[in-house]
């Protein structure tokens, strides 16, 4: 029997991610569309890309208090409108109140999440410190409460199964965030040897993502002289820090970018970094990074975390380095720049390892399997 047919409809939303999100709109939403279904896709501007699929604007709020409050409401009576769809793909942790107010409507919710959220809130600079644990330890009830009622509930990394499959929740699997095979091989190689910048940091730079330990360890480098950041920076004047450092112009921020240009630049870069020091949603949360980097065919150094150990002992793909030390990062990055064979060796075992192992093709198939199994379910 096959349920994918032209009139099942999807309906996904986000109120907080990026329109373009790699996981949301450039992985899932294109092999959902690639597979038949009709994608009504519920974000807060219009996507770079054209998929072919609706889009409907959500209203934006530029208070973060107003926007946790009031956005899922925003969500919930926007979904309700769409008469059309069968399922609602939900894909933020404010959003959780959307997904129980459309379950009392009778609505079908699949829960995404990208992060383990009550380690997240840890790391927040916009909640007071002293603050943190009881909202972390909050989200953390309503989370157990709320999953139970979803039809499934998605996640990334099996440490994160692990600990909901713990509180009680069991319609969960996991869609890990690999990389599609090709989509970041650039159509013009160039050689190693002719590439413009030594180091390459791609995706939302922070201090909880290891921002200030890269920064120092590149400014105090002895070989380093250039580092390309590709992403939002967070906050946003943060390298104004360093501003005064007579080796700033090694930092070359270039903002977000589309993928095509995230292809060419990681093509014209040496080094993939993986900065991420040991605070607790780095610990159980899979760098998507690191995925794109061996994509390229990149080697990497990346910090000592038991998930990034696990990849490595497999791909055989990177250098580590103690997770809170800018000092090891910056011997790590003076021992591979000037090692040729070394550079070759990384980058060829990350290339392997994803052809492999770790490709959105296959993770692809697990979402196919996970919307077949519901639609039968609610045919039955």
């Amino acid at each position: 029997m096959n349920i994918f047919k032209k009139n099942t409809t999807i309906a996904v939303i986000t109120t907080v991610h990026d329109p373009n999100d790699t996981r949301i709109y450039h992985r899932q939403i294109a092999s959902l569309v690639k597979h038949g279904f009709n994608i009504i896709y519920c974000c807060k501007e219009i996507p770079k890309t054209e998929l072919g699929v609706k889009i409907i604007l959500l209203q934006q709020f530029g208070n973060k208090i107003l926007r946790i409050l009031l956005s899922p409401l925003g969500a919930f009576f926007t979904a309700l409108k769409l008469k059309e769809a069968q399922v609602f793909h939900l894909h933020d942790p404010e959003l959780i109140i959307t997904g129980l107010l459309l379950k009392l409507f009778g609505k079908k919710v699949v829960f995404d999440l990208h992060e383990d959220v009550p380690s997240q809130i840890l790391t927040k600079n916009w909640i007071a410190p002293f603050l943190r644990r009881f909202v972390s330890r909050l989200y953390s009830r309503l989370e157990s409460f709320s999953l139970k009622w979803f039809d499934l509930v998605i996640t990334v990394t099996q440490p994160i199964v692990d600990r909901l499959k713990a509180n009680g929740i069991q319609k969960i699997s996991m869609v890990r965030n690999f990389p599609i095979k090709n989509e970041l091989v650039s159509s013009e190689w160039k050689a190693m040897a002719t590439r413009n910048y030594d180091a390459v940091y791609l995706g939302e730079a922070s201090v909880p993502r290891g921002l200030k330990i890269m920064v120092e360890a590149v400014l105090e480098s002895e070989k380093i002289q250039s580092l390309l950041i590709m992403g939002r920076l967070n906050p946003e004047d943060f390298l104004q820090n360093y501003k005064t450092h007579k080796n700033f112009s090694r930092i070359n921020y270039v903002g977000t970018k589309n993928r095509k240009e995230v292809a060419q630049l990681l093509n014209d870069s040496k080094i993939g970094i993986v900065p991420l020091p040991g605070n607790p949603n780095n610990l159980v949360g899979y760098p998507t990074k690191l995925f794109e980097y061996m994509s390229c065919s990149l080697p990497v150094i990346a910090s000592d975390l038991p998930l990034i150990k696990e990849i490595n002992d497999v791909a055989h793909c990177a250098l580590l380095y103690s997770s809170e030390s800018s000092l090891e990062l910056k011997k790590r990055l003076d021992e591979l720049i000037d090692d040729a064979d070394l550079l070759d060796e990384l980058g060829k075992n990350g290339r392997l390892a994803i052809d492999s192992v770790y490709s959105w093709e296959a993770e692809e198939k697990q979402l196919f399997e996970l919307y077949e199994s519901l639609l039968i379910l609610e045919n039955k």
